[in-house]
């Protein structure tokens, strides 16, 4: 690459979240033959989400995270809104995936980041290209069903947002997503269906949970009230490609990060309800938890 101005701070961003230790199973040959198994082409896989700033979600991603055994429904990429064309243009000129259809999200809730689908197919595998609103792709990650999807891969790296409940198979329902329009409701309960098949536990609360019975509501990194960062000590980021020097030149000066609260029935108080909260901030401004506070208050 140049040293031209690299165009992905948010999912280079992503590489300097803390990396945790006791994953030995993460490595790139399991990433690879996941991306082979969707019959995607693995190098031109990363070259993609390098080039357009998209990630890899979905049950991939979950795959990637996990010891589940499944074989993947599809392949999700989701990519950020000005980089439609060019993403288009790679899944089907250069990867050789042909567009089948092309729709407004439905299933969806209204105020989640996606804008648009794209179906595609190459023989019996399908790939979905998601366009995600604003440049900012991993914002998309917290609008999920459950914590159990809220993992991806980015050009440099694996990320999973819950991993203490994730390397577990549980996952913790986004009630105030699940809940707040019927067809949003109807397509959750399909996908809570297909994931408790695949050997996930999913749960309405955490502290239904035996590790979780002594829970410090708004502090565990698990409660849905905590308020969260992709860049902070509770999520897993595993490196797998390093940034150039110019693209962590870059990232160190414009660096962005998402921060988000799940929210929902505030654990063990009646009558009190909070909605979720996602959005894209400069990492600066949320390296302390005082800082997201006093964000998250303005």
């Amino acid at each position: 690459m140049n040293n031209s101005k690299p165009s992905h701070p948010q999912t280079c961003a992503l590489s300097e979240a803390p990396a945790h230790q006791g994953t030995v199973y993460q490595n790139i040959g399991r990433v690879f033959e996941i991306l082979s198994n969707c019959d995607a082409d693995p190098i031109q896989v990363v070259a993609l989400l390098r080039t357009t700033r998209s990630i890899v979600s979905g049950s991939a991603a979950l795959l990637m995270v996990s010891d589940l055994d499944f074989v993947p429904g599809d392949l999700d990429i989701y990519t950020p809104l000005s980089q439609e064309e060019s993403a288009m243009e790679i899944v089907q000129h250069h990867m050789n995936f042909e567009a089948k259809t092309s729709r407004m999200p439905r299933g969806y809730p209204d105020s989640s980041a996606i804008h648009k689908v794209h179906r595609l197919e190459k023989g019996h595998r399908s790939m979905n290209v998601i366009i995600v609103r604003g440049e900012d792709p991993t914002a998309a990650l917290f609008h999920f069903h459950s914590t159990i999807v809220m993992n991806c891969l980015t050009a440099f790296g694996l990320y999973c947002a819950y991993p203490s409940l994730t390397f577990f198979d549980v996952g913790v329902v986004n009630l105030p997503v699940v809940l707040r329009e019927v067809g949003v409701r109807r397509n959750a309960e399909e996908c809570f269906d297909k994931y408790r098949n695949r050997g996930v536990t999913l749960v309405n609360d955490v502290r239904k949970l035996p590790r979780h019975s002594i829970h410090e509501c708004r502090k565990d990194a698990e409660c849905p009230h905590t308020l969260r960062s992709t860049v902070d000590a509770q999520g897993l980021y595993i490196t797998l490609f390093e940034p150039t020097e110019a693209e962590a030149e870059y990232v160190a000066r414009h660096r962005y990060a998402t921060i988000w609260m799940m929210g929902g029935p505030m654990c063990g108080e009646k009558g009190t309800y909070f909605n979720n909260f996602v959005a894209s901030i400069k990492a600066s401004e949320i390296t302390v938890s005082k800082g997201l506070t006093r964000y998250f208050r303005a």
